[in-house]
Formats: structure tokens, sequence, C-alpha cells
């Protein structure tokens, strides 16, 4: 994962890339004309955290721990569910669809889903306290990034059907509030008005402490055919991949909207970040 993404570093800052990997001149030499920054790649030196600098690792530590998004979501009534152990969850027969998280896993990993009247069964990996929740019919996902200096910015977040980051989507250039998501109109003024107000609680009860900001995941699900908006799926205290967007797209960015995406490009006029010897392409499209 790491080697795959490293490359973003030559488009959003100038120290030279700590890498092993070889890099193909032509490859450099479009970032330059992208970037004018000269690109340069070096085998031994200090490294630093791409991901933000761990000034508090054990606050950190608390704020991307999925349980204490969850404790928060249970505490103001947002959501359901309970914390379990392994042992606990293989004895349950679950009535609906559930899911099972891993706290401490990335977004979309170390989830599994349960079905109705079916055996639990769980990888030998899943173990410690785990959380169980129902399975919402989830359809749009998005973050507010929190910086450090309390400002904040609103995208739509791509996922897959494991809800695992495919990519991030700006419909405008210029406003990164929630209105210009591509789904606000599909949701009531009501519902927009309650999370608003969960938006405030959440961000009083994780503060700006974090060295380098933190996302709040957020997404839409149908309830009893309405659009509701399920305020705090969790939160990343550090660089997030839509941070990096929001970064390339004040860069690089041309048009009315953008989009960084994984495998495939979003619209028709591209630029390719990836070098061509990745396991996934990743693309900066704009229309």
């Amino acid at each position: 994962m790491n080697e795959a993404l490293e490359f973003f570093a030559f488009y959003l800052q100038d120290l030279p890339l700590l890498s092993n990997k070889t890099y193909g001149q032509d490859y450099l030499d479009s970032i330059r004309k992208l970037t004018a920054r000269k690109p340069t790649v070096v085998k031994s030196g200090k490294s630093r955290n791409w991901w933000g600098p761990l000034e508090n690792p054990e606050r950190e530590r608390w704020m991307n721990s999925k349980l204490t998004s969850f404790e928060l979501s249970i505490r103001e009534g947002w959501g359901q569910g309970n914390i379990l152990t392994r042992e606990e969850l293989l004895t349950i027969r679950p009535a609906e669809k559930l899911f099972v998280k891993d706290p401490f896993n990335m977004s979309g990993k170390g989830l599994i889903v349960l079905e109705p009247e079916k055996p639990v069964t769980l990888p030998t990996s899943l173990s410690g306290k785990l959380i169980l929740e129902p399975l919402l019919n989830r359809t749009r996902d998005f973050s507010h990034f929190v910086f450090p200096d309390g400002n904040v910015i609103c995208y739509e977040n791509l996922v897959d059907e494991k809800f695992q980051y495919r990519g991030t989507l700006f419909s405008s250039l210029t406003d990164f509030s929630p209105e210009s998501l591509s789904f606000y109109e599909e949701v009531s003024q009501d519902e927009w008005q309650r999370f608003q107000r969960s938006l405030e609680i959440i961000r009083h009860h994780y503060g700006n402490e974090a060295a380098f900001g933190y996302s709040i995941d957020s997404f839409v699900h149908v309830e009893n055919g309405e659009n509701k908006i399920f305020p705090l799926s969790e939160i990343n205290a550090r660089r997030t991949m839509g941070l990096m967007a929001y970064e390339l797209v004040k860069i690089l960015g041309r048009g009315k909207k953008a989009a960084l995406t994984l495998k495939q490009p979003f619209f028709k006029d591209v630029i390719k970040l990836s070098p061509d010897d990745v396991r996934f392409d990743i693309f900066l499209s704009f229309e």
C-alpha cells in the first residue's frame, strides 16, 4: 500500500522521496511539468511519517479507534449495536443482517457481514473487543475534514460494496461545503439540520487537538423509503485520501468538478498520477 501511494509525495511536497523504488525519467519529467517541482528520490536518509506527525500517540489512538466513535454514537442515540468479544459473537444467531467491525483496522478492513439465521464464522485474525451493528442500506458516503485551525472542508467518498475507499469526488472546485455534494438535494433539509447539530457534538467531543487534523466519516442510508444521515461512521486522525485529493485539486485542478479515483478515471479530462508499474492506477480527472 505504501509503495503504491508514495508517489503522492512528488506532487504534494518538495522534500526528496526516501524509497527503494526506481522511477522512470519520463514519469519524473511529467510530474515536473505538471507541478513545477523537481522530484528526487534518495535511498537513505531520515524519514517522516507521511500520514502525519505522531505528537500525542495515546490521544490519536483514542481518536482513531472505532470504539470511541461507536460509543459516542450510542450515547447520542445515532446508532445501535454492542461491543462483544469474539467468544460472545460466535454464540449468537442473528435475526437480521448485521456486521462486525474491527475497532483498530482501516476503513472497510476487518468487516464481516452476518447473515440471518446462519451460524457466525469469524476469521482467526479478529479478536479482542469487536463492534456489532445493524447493516444499514448505505447509499452515499461523505466526510468532513477538520483542520487544526478549525477550518472544515466536505467531500464525497466513492466506496465499493465492502465500504472500502475507491475515490473522492468534488462536485465543485470553489465550494467545499455540504451544499456542494452531488446528492445534497436527495436529503431533506430537516435531516441536514439534524446532521449539522450532530456534527457540532462530534467536533466538540474530538476538539482540534490532532496534529494533522482529522476526518469525520458519515453516510446516507435508506430507512422506510427516506434518505437518512448516519453522522459518525468513524474518525481518521491523519492525512486521509480525501485530504490528499483536496491538496491535489488545489494544485492541479481545472474545470468545475474533479475526482481522485483508483483503477478508472471518473471524468474524461484525465491526469494519470501513478507510474506504470504499480498494482492499480490512480487518476485525477476533471469536468
